[in-house]
């Protein structure tokens, strides 16, 4: 028996590249999650049914350290709040996904209040936390949920190395807002380049991970 009872993924293309990797495995429940600490954190406080379940979190993130690069998985210890507290996740949760995922690196994380373009602060987030990845969910999911066992496997979609569009006027509540997102990516045609090959690769090693996971 799986020890996961539930996967939580931000809605859009994350929810439809597991989805896609879960084909099969129908005793799991697949909730999409908004995007952001504010409408994550909002969503959740009205799930008592998920207060003691056994739950995975899973999507994309930014790496934070040179050797983490698009398409790699990293299973989180814990997520950083931008405030600087840490939560740990789930130690018993984490352990058997370490035994059945012996590739993938453990890691710190940090959760942002908003989305991290540059390189420069990428890379700084990753030497004050000595954090290996970064994403906009992961400790308000832990703070809404307190009672649930919790595990976080995230894929790199972005490195620290380059530059990408600020995305920051295209993230409404919850979602990206199509409008300011194809004005932002028209604007900025190589980092956008960048962001969209580096998302296509992490949402395909998403569903093969997923895949590897749960169909075996």
């Amino acid at each position: 028996m799986h020890p996961i009872q539930t996967i939580l993924v931000p809605s859009g293309a994350e929810y439809q590249a597991v989805a896609r990797g879960l084909q099969g495995a129908d005793s799991l429940k697949l909730i999409a999650i908004p995007m952001g600490i504010a409408a994550v954190s909002q969503a959740l406080a009205n799930r008592p049914d998920l207060a003691q379940s056994r739950i995975l979190v899973m999507g994309l993130c930014g790496s934070l350290q040179p050797a983490y690069q698009i398409g790699d998985s990293v299973l989180y210890q814990n997520a950083i709040s931008p405030t600087g507290k840490t939560q740990r996740c789930n130690a018993e949760l984490t352990t058997d996904l370490q035994s059945r995922l012996p590739q993938i690196p453990l890691v710190q994380s940090v959760t942002s209040a908003q989305f991290v373009q540059s390189a420069a602060a990428k890379q700084q987030l990753g030497q004050l936390h000595q954090a290996g990845a970064v994403d906009m969910e992961g400790s308000a999911i832990l703070t809404a949920l307190p009672q649930a066992q919790i595990a976080m496997l995230r894929v790199i979609s972005d490195d620290c190395e380059h530059e990408l569009p600020d995305l920051s006027q295209a993230i409404g509540t919850g979602k990206l807002r199509t409008l300011p997102l194809i004005t932002t990516l028209l604007r900025q045609p190589l980092g956008s380049l960048r962001l969209i090959r580096g998302s296509l690769r992490g949402l395909k090693a998403l569903e093969q991970i997923t895949q590897q996971l749960f169909q075996a």
